[in-house]
């Protein structure tokens, strides 16, 4: 397996999930007893005069970093395969992210759910990404 689509892969995830955690924060409904959180928000409502509208922009920005590497990714294989990859390491990211950082439930359902997920993952990966 090529390390650069380990590092492609792995960066655009950090900027896609960047980018969903900075939407999620522009919402008031959110749990926001996670210690981390409330820095996140502080920082940025400090820093950027209290504008909550920075939440959605720095998040359209970091989707935005996505799509180019995105397209770095798509030179490793076919574009099935390799969204199927990316996508499936994303929503367990964000599976992890909803539990640590917003106190969102997993139950046996998501649980069995993330187990495909990594079997998924795995038996592409084994194909050779083609």
């Amino acid at each position: 397996m090529n390390l650069l689509f380990f590092i492609f892969t792995f960066i655009t995830i950090i900027f896609e999930i960047a980018g969903q955690y900075l939407f999620k924060l522009s919402y008031e409904t959110y749990n926001n007893d996670n210690l981390f959180n409330k820095y996140i928000v502080k920082i940025i409502k400090n820093y950027f005069n209290n504008n909550k509208n920075i939440f959605i922009i720095l998040g359209v920005l970091f989707y935005s970093i996505t799509g180019y590497f995105v397209y770095k990714l798509l030179a490793f294989g076919h574009i099935g395969i390799i969204n199927i990859i990316w996508h499936l390491m994303h929503f367990i990211a964000l599976f992890l992210v909803g539990y640590f950082f917003f106190g969102e439930t997993l139950n046996k359902k998501k649980i069995v759910a993330l187990i495909f997920a990594i079997i998924s993952i795995v038996l592409f990966m084994i194909d050779g990404l083609h």
